[in-house]
């Protein structure tokens, strides 16, 4: 048996940005949602996250995310890794920002995590 070909390299280039972004406004599109139940909440983000970060979103009431709407386009942050890309996403309560992750350079995006503008809770 021989072992599976290793990932290939990511690269950090304008279609991998644009890729980022693209994800995580649909990520903050989906989490922004407080009048849906949890369970359509969390089956529709579900597939936009990392499984590190569905287990943490587990149990949680879209009613109590502070943001109700994504108010702008997203934009891409300075990475120090092509495996990681971080964007900010603005919303009615100010800018989310959004750690994403791939596992190689034919891996999609997925979000490691949602974090809320200063002061917001």
């Amino acid at each position: 048996m021989s072992a599976p070909p290793a990932p290939l390299p990511p690269t950090q280039d304008a279609t991998s940005s644009a890729a980022a972004v693209d994800l995580a406004q649909r990520a903050m599109t989906a989490f922004a949602r407080p009048t849906v139940d949890a369970e359509t909440w969390l089956t529709e983000l579900s597939p936009l996250l990392t499984p590190g970060a569905r287990s943490a979103y587990v149990g949680t009431d879209p009613d109590e995310v502070p943001a109700h709407a994504v108010t702008g386009p997203g934009r891409a942050e300075d990475s120090p890794s092509a495996f990681l890309a971080y964007v900010v996403v603005p919303t009615d309560v100010g800018d989310y920002r959004l750690l994403l992750s791939r596992e190689g350079g034919d891996a999609g995006w997925l979000v490691e995590t949602i974090t809320a503008p200063d002061g917001v809770r």
